[in-house]
């Protein structure tokens, strides 16, 4: 295979590399290279589905159109688009960076380094969200507390048009990408950088409606049950609490005036909130997610 490209000398070394294991260009033979190559640092329908989506994204290509045919091939600057991307999912790094995107209840939500990956556990608290407001959402103030990448207040507020959204976080990267995320389908939402941990900021926030909000849960003592690919490369800031104050930010979230909160929630830690809210006096529910384990609670004032 000739590549006609100009590179410096230790990425052509590393193309000529590729050329030589690669010994066709039809794309049902790329792809299956790939496919067979990242099987090696992930569970293989995990390797096909991370190599079909960067055929899908990079060249537009999805799988329908070349299984079983031998005849579609795809240039060498094709194939370098995919070589690229493939090694640094080699080295775990998330794809969703990669790829600058991710996907969250139907929606294009852009990411990348600094902003947590939006979660399909985070979709199903959405969705309750959602359907409880749904028929009764004109003028719902709505806070999204931790916002990170934004996919929750984004989707709230192109799911309940009429409700008002805000969203908070520290971080000066999710801001920017909450509000890209915002602006790409033309959503009004006001961020504010604060201090969750602050009461004095907090204070300023005012009442709210609803509160939202996917915080960091996961305990530091659960870091060795974690994959490298979340490990290495995805906010701590976003994700890790000290494992002796493993509650801290719903302590804080609940100091928020509002009528109703919806947390996505440690699946361990759930009855030991329902025990803490219900004597602060809330009527509190949780619900399972698609895997069956306590993910979502909803905690309503009495």
């Amino acid at each position: 295979m000739l590549v006609v490209l100009k590179y410096d000398n230790l990425q052509m070394t590393y193309i000529c590399k590729m050329a030589l294991q690669i010994r066709s260009n039809i794309a049902r033979e790329v792809y299956k290279h790939y496919s067979q190559q990242l099987s090696h640092v992930y569970p293989e329908p995990e390797a096909s589905s991370i190599i079909r989506l960067i055929f899908e994204e990079l060249l537009g290509i999805k799988p329908h159109m070349f299984i079983g045919d031998n005849t579609l091939r795809i240039s060498e600057s094709e194939i370098l688009k995919i070589h690229f991307a493939f090694k640094s999912v080699y080295n775990l790094r998330p794809v969703q960076y990669v790829l600058g995107k991710s996907w969250f209840y139907g929606l294009e939500i852009k990411v990348g380094d600094g902003v947590l990956i939006p979660r399909s556990e985070t979709e199903e608290l959405v969705d309750w969200v959602i359907k409880d407001h749904q028929l009764n959402h004109h003028n719902l103030s709505i806070l999204d507390a931790c916002s990170g990448s934004g996919c929750i207040a984004v989707s709230l507020a192109v799911n309940l048009p009429d409700a008002c959204l805000m969203a908070i976080d520290i971080s000066e990267v999710a801001e920017k990408y909450t509000l890209e995320n915002a602006d790409a389908y033309q959503q009004a939402i006001r961020f504010s950088r604060i201090n969750i941990l602050d009461d004095e900021e907090i204070n300023l926030l005012g009442t709210f409606d609803i509160v939202v909000s996917n915080p960091p849960y996961v305990c530091e003592e659960e870091k060795l049950l974690m994959r490298p690919n979340v490990l290495n490369f995805e906010p701590h800031l976003a994700l890790f609490v000290p494992d002796d104050d493993a509650l801290m930010f719903y302590m804080q979230i609940v100091k928020i005036p509002a009528r109703i909160y919806y947390f996505e929630i440690n699946e361990g830690k759930g009855e030991l909130l329902r025990t803490l809210f219900e004597g602060m006096g809330f009527t509190t529910e949780i619900r399972q997610d698609i895997h069956g384990k306590d993910r979502m609670m909803k905690l309503s004032r009495r």
